[in-house]
């Protein structure tokens, strides 16, 4: 049985997927089947004025600039071919 070695563009492709469907499963793990009960946007602090979704068993989820949470950031929403952003204040 002959080894074909991957390419580069292979390898990355390989790891993207292997990080994505790492990065999904722990998405769902925190938001799927969930329902939202309210929106509000939190208080303004040092950190800004995010918009939070809290859910059903008191989970709360907000954007952020970036990964390493270094302020709010805008959410982008979008049905039946309207969409809106709702804004960081």
């Amino acid at each position: 049985m002959a080894i074909e070695k991957l390419s580069s563009d292979e390898d990355a492709e390989k790891r993207t997927n292997s990080m994505r469907g790492r990065w999904t499963k722990e998405a769902k793990s925190w938001l799927e089947g969930k329902k939202i009960v309210t929106v509000q946007y939190q208080p303004d602090d040092a950190w800004g004025t995010a918009l939070v979704l809290i859910f059903d068993d008191n989970t709360l989820a907000f954007v952020s600039t970036d990964d390493e949470g270094n302020g709010p950031g805008a959410l982008l929403v979008q049905k039946d071919g309207k969409s809106s952003i709702l804004p960081q204040l």
